[in-house]
């Protein structure tokens, strides 16, 4: 279970980590824009 919750949480935080690269490069192009 501690592994399971572990795993969950690795993953959430890469979830994140991505969304805000996303979010960072759209609104870099809306700089350009």
């Amino acid at each position: 279970m501690m592994t399971f919750t572990f795993s969950t949480r690795a993953i959430e935080a890469t979830y994140e980590k991505e969304v805000l690269k996303l979010l960072e490069e759209i609104a870099l192009k809306d700089d350009v824009l």
